[in-house]
């Protein structure tokens, strides 16, 4: 049984579930995408979700004159006469333009049901604000914080923990191998500090044959590369050393008139991980210090 003395904070706490309930199933689906979204992703995302949602409340409500959220709350909506509104007079309601059609119409519903309402949407809630984290967590990228307030990323998909000064971003890119006409598909990870110091953790898969040549000779085959196709690159040290039972090669060189590059290579199996800082010159003194490439780790 319907009555029409509608309580306005029922009609709030609805709508706040459809858009929690949205937003969720918005965040679930960049699962199945093939990359990498940050948090100012999912705060743009949350700020779309009224607009994004209104064509769905429309369907919804043409077809069963409710939503979710309307549901929980014992609500629906009707014409004059008490008939469902078509799909444009729907959309009209949803988008909020002048003259809304259509009549809320209210059940009565038990204490139990009303509390039941109130727990699910403070649950819908909570699961909206955390979905980034759980996002992160399911697809094996986790964050945390490091010791040292840099964030902290760990990549099970591509074996290896990082601290970053900031969140990072994932790009996918295309490397064409000099004189070969090769292309080898690698992923990175990106992060910036106070607009001048980059960082980045790029990882790829190197061809069967190459390995034959060994680890050591690859990484200087690599670092020799690197200089030869870099414009304006001057190497200006390098050394192998055994980081975590792996061998390393650490280098610095200059790149253009007034920047620097401070970097580790490895080689893990087939997978080869360069790490670099990307700094003013000027900061060379405090770069040293950098607590970025220690923080590298394989998982």
């Amino acid at each position: 049984m319907y009555f029409f003395e509608i309580n306005l904070w029922f009609r709030v706490l609805a709508r706040f579930c459809d858009y929690c309930l949205f937003f969720l199933a918005l965040s679930a689906s960049t699962l199945f995408l093939p990359f990498f979204y940050g948090p100012f992703f999912y705060y743009y995302l949350a700020l779309a979700t009224p607009l994004l949602w209104a064509p769905i409340e429309a369907l919804l409500i043409s077809k069963w004159a409710t939503t979710p959220g309307k549901t929980l709350l014992g609500l629906s909506v009707r014409d004059a006469l008490g008939f469902k509104l078509p799909f444009s007079l729907s959309l009209r309601r949803a988008f909020f333009l002048p003259g809304r059609p259509g009549t809320i119409l209210q059940k009565r519903i038990s204490w139990k049901r009303k509390l039941f309402a109130i727990a699910t949407s403070a649950v819908f809630s909570l699961s909206a604000i955390y979905g980034n984290v759980l996002t992160l967590w399911s697809v094996g990228l986790n964050k945390g914080i490091s010791p040292d307030e840099w964030v902290q990323y760990t990549s099970d998909y591509a074996g290896f923990k990082v601290s970053f000064p900031t969140n990072p971003e994932e790009s996918y890119k295309e490397l064409v191998i000099p004189d070969s006409g090769r292309v080898l598909n690698y992923e990175e990870l990106t992060s910036v500090e106070n607009d001048k110091v980059h960082y980045s953790v790029s990882h790829m898969e190197l061809p069967r044959k190459w390995r034959i040549a060994g680890n050591t000779t690859l990484l200087k085959g690599v670092l020799d590369v690197m200089i030869k196709y870099t414009e304006g690159a001057e190497l200006l040290e390098k050394g192998f050393k055994k980081y975590a039972g792996h061998r390393v090669l650490d280098f610095r060189m200059k790149q253009g008139s007034d920047e620097e590059v401070k970097g580790r290579l490895i080689i893990v199996g087939p997978i080869l991980y360069k790490l670099s800082i990307v700094y003013p010159s000027s900061q060379s003194d405090k770069v040293q210090e950098n607590p970025f490439l220690d923080s590298f780790e394989i998982s």
